[in-house]
């Protein structure tokens, strides 16, 4: 059986999963047909967001694929299913009380002192090799083309006698350039 969750004074419980605030009196929300509640102002711009972006990623399309494809359907933030709702209407809703009354956020003392401690542990972490940076691990194993001007392989060493796997680690070469991805098998 479906409940709905409202307080004794009709507030739902929990916070609104777009601006993470809870709903207080005076707030005005909107329960979509899923059962989940959203500050109206909240579910207002995150259409309104969701709508735009899906216009810029259609401008994108060829016009073939513009012609055919469907209208746009605003869906829940929570759980994804196609939600009904009027923007218009919701976008006149106040922003939450909790949005209104926030104080603004400063930097601290505390804030920078914390902010030092950790710049050390990263540099800490760096140094013993705790930090993977994607982009170097991305060119250990690289083969570059005749087309990039060098047909040299770039391999880290690795011990002698087979690899834990059990197969020659060696025998596959990726080869990657900016823009193909090539296996090459050596036997």
């Amino acid at each position: 059986m479906v409940r709905e969750h409202l307080t004794r004074s009709n507030l739902p419980t929990g916070q609104c999963a777009v601006c993470l605030y809870g709903f207080r009196d005076g707030d005005e929300f909107t329960k979509t047909e899923c059962y989940h509640h959203f500050h109206s102002h909240c579910l207002a711009a995150h259409v309104a967001a969701a709508e735009k972006y899906y216009r810029e990623e259609l401008e994108k399309l060829p016009q073939w694929q513009q012609d055919s494809a469907k209208e746009f359907q605003a869906i829940c933030p929570v759980c994804r299913e196609p939600i009904n709702c009027d923007v218009e209407s919701l976008c006149t809703a106040p922003p939450p009380i909790d949005v209104e009354t926030a104080t603004e956020f400063a930097v601290t003392a505390e804030l920078r002192e914390l902010q030092r401690q950790m710049s050390l542990l990263f540099v800490r972490q760096q140094e013993r090799g705790g930090i993977i940076d994607p982009e170097a691990e991305g060119t250990k194993l690289l083969l570059r083309t005749e087309e990039d001007g060098v047909a040299a392989a770039e391999t880290p060493t690795s011990p002698a006698g087979p690899s834990p796997s059990g197969f020659n680690a060696n025998a596959n070469v990726v080869i990657r350039t900016n823009s193909k991805e090539i296996t090459h098998f050596f036997y």
